[in-house]
């Protein structure tokens, strides 16, 4: 609109010049109106930078039902007539739901034709945690289901209610989780086509991503009426993703006037280096002592530890821009971006059945080999960005 106000407004002002002119017997002046039209690129350009804040969403955590409560008859047991799941049995929410980074994106060519070059990008997102808690006496009876990995029955540990051979206990329980996210890749390009409004170019070279979650549990309970008792069991599950692969894709842009479109598609090959730790501990604490145990509900000694194990994966990124020209050097884009991790494994999937008989009391030592499922998920993040891109 204002380009088009100051056509007209120079036409009105440069045509009584040129009458006067014409009149005079000289020649007239050749005006003409100042098109809207892109601005072209320097023609020696061959350095691009981009800067992006992202605002994205990404896939949540799987998680079985991890805290349950319901009548005293029901114990809490999954199943059972009157119990209630307070929470898990779903994708958890993460605290806002989103989240914010920065991503940087640069392109240098070696020639003037822009036909070999290179090109680098790196994204950091915020990292994110969240807490579930239920604070002490809000909750007449709180239990933490598990299944029984002899029978596939499902089970309850009290943390606040009645508790077989215990008594009755008040309990208090907290679920804290937490996501980093992250990635860069590097890239060789090859211009494969060029117009006056579009180009095409090639892409391939190399993929990095990681992903660091963790989910840790902890329930405490005291022994009523005086409290003095205190009871505490913890798990805890952290994994930790790394993808490397070799990426090709396809890239591209189109102008209209001062406006462009790009689009960007690619893909990923290679392996994931996945590693999962699992850890626990039970307090039982009195006024005279204080006894500590290394397992937990969900964690004991047939899953716990550090295990790690190679995967063959694969990553897609599909993105799009639109944006506009300010001058020659400097762009403003709006635009989406999508990125799928076909396998990665998540703390939640590695909850399994457990059987609480190897610590009870008098069992002989546990002797069998360590098991974690590595359960793998799907996972993905998208989200929009805004920025800008400056060449030379």
């Amino acid at each position: 609109m204002r380009n088009l106000t100051a056509i007209i407004f120079l036409t009105a002002l440069m045509a009584p010049l040129a009458a006067a002119q014409e009149q005079a017997g000289e020649s007239a002046l050749a005006i003409e109106a100042p098109a809207i039209a892109s601005i072209p690129v320097p023609a020696d350009e061959r350095l691009r930078v981009d800067v992006d804040f992202l605002y994205w969403f990404l896939e949540h955590m799987r998680v079985p039902t991890l805290l349950t409560t319901g009548t005293p008859q029901s114990g809490g047991v999954l199943g059972a007539e009157g119990t209630e799941t307070l929470y898990g049995d779903d994708r958890l929410d993460s605290r806002h739901g989103r989240y914010v980074g920065v991503r940087f994106d640069v392109d240098y060519w070696l020639d003037d034709a822009r036909t070999i070059g290179l090109n680098g990008s790196a994204f950091f997102l915020e990292r994110d945690s969240s807490n579930y808690t239920v604070k002490w006496n809000t909750i007449p009876l709180l239990a933490r289901p598990y299944v029984d990995a002899t029978d596939g029955s499902q089970k309850a540990y009290i943390l606040a209610g009645p508790s077989p051979g215990i008594g009755d206990l008040t309990g208090a329980f907290n679920a804290y989780s937490r996501i980093e996210f992250f990635g860069q890749d590097a890239n060789l390009l090859y211009g494969i086509s060029r117009g006056d409004t579009w180009k095409i170019d090639l892409l391939g070279g190399f993929r990095f991503l990681q992903m660091r979650e963790r989910l840790d549990l902890t329930g405490v309970s005291r022994v009523l009426p005086d409290e003095t008792t205190l009871l505490s069991a913890t798990d805890h599950f952290d994994t930790f993703d790394k993808f490397f692969g070799v990426q090709t894709g396809i890239r591209g842009e189109a102008h209209r006037g001062r406006w462009f479109v790009e689009g960007k598609v690619a893909l990923s090959i290679g392996g994931d280096d996945q590693q999962i730790r699992t850890y626990g501990n039970r307090i039982f604490q009195t006024p005279f002592e204080k006894i500590t145990e290394d397992y937990g509900v969900l964690v004991l000694p047939s899953n716990r530890g550090t295990f790690e194990r190679g995967e063959f994966d694969f990553v897609s990124e599909v993105g799009i821009n639109v944006g506009c020209d300010l001058t020659q050097h400097v762009r403003l884009r709006v635009g989406y971006n999508l990125i799928t991790w076909l396998n990665p494994v998540r703390p939640g999937d590695q909850i399994a059945p457990v059987n609480l008989a190897e610590v009870a009391p008098g069992a002989p030592p546990f002797t069998g080999k360590p098991s974690v499922p590595f359960r793998e998920d799907f996972f993905w993040a998208q989200g929009v960005n805004a920025g800008v891109e400056l060449r030379w």
